[in-house]
């Protein structure tokens, strides 16, 4: 027989056990650049990256053929059917650059039409831009910002 005593100090233990997991948990947090969940669980972390469009409607083959022997960090962006190429130069936070974070360099975005247009847009061609958004697992880069510098 379980007695009122025992009841309760297996109460508190089951409390204070579950309390720590919450913590523990929870430590990822708003400020820690990731978002736990999301379809099939995958993981989103947010990045901010400075770069140089390359080329639009053309891939990383295609940018070898014109420029032979042109180096960089170079990454093939696809979106709807479409596709550019960007020269990567700077990731907020990531000494190794976006390597570390996405290797090999074809992501799929996804974003509103007219932020894609802004990555697009003839006079942004070869400026440098600012890019924030959520990278996903799935190989998927959500922009949400895009600021043209210059």
């Amino acid at each position: 027989m379980v007695s009122g005593k025992n009841l309760g100090i297996g109460l508190a233990v089951f409390l204070f056990v579950a309390g720590m997991t919450t913590q523990v948990q929870g430590f990822g947090g708003a400020d820690s650049g990731c978002v736990h969940g999301g379809v099939g669980g995958s993981v989103r972390s947010m990045i901010q990256f400075t770069g140089t469009i390359m080329c639009v409607d053309c891939d990383l083959a295609d940018l070898e053929q014109i420029r032979p022997g042109i180096e960089g960090n170079f990454y093939q962006l696809n979106y709807e059917g479409q596709q550019l190429v960007i020269n990567i130069t700077k990731v907020a936070g990531q000494e190794n650059g976006w390597r570390a974070i996405v290797w090999p360099p074809n992501l799929y975005i996804r974003t509103k039409p007219s932020t894609f247009q802004k990555l697009v847009a003839e006079e942004n061609l070869f400026k440098t831009i600012e890019v924030t958004g959520l990278v996903r697992g799935t190989r998927r880069l959500d922009i949400m910002d895009i600021v043209i510098q210059g």
